[in-house]
């Protein structure tokens, strides 16, 4: 069971690193993305500084409710 977590765990990692797709969805479970922030330059507004700030990767995840497709929606009328 270990080595099949370890496995994930480096697909993963291939499919969020630099040159992957950039998300990884396995179906019915979960969604990982990476969200990219990009730089902002140092300027001036309204009399007060802004500093400048570099960009960033930050990675979100959102994770899929399957108990409306094992007991059906309520929304639909179902259950």
């Amino acid at each position: 069971m270990a080595s099949v977590i370890d496995q994930l765990g480096v697909v993963i990692e291939r499919h969020i690193k630099g040159r992957g797709v950039g998300t990884f969805t396995p179906p019915g479970l979960l969604k990982i993305e990476v969200v990219r922030k990009p730089a902002t330059k140092f300027r001036l507004r309204y009399g007060m500084l802004a500093a400048a700030v570099p960009g960033a990767q930050l990675l979100s995840t959102f994770t899929f409710d399957t108990r409306n497709f094992i007991f059906g929606s309520p929304s639909l009328g179902e259950g």
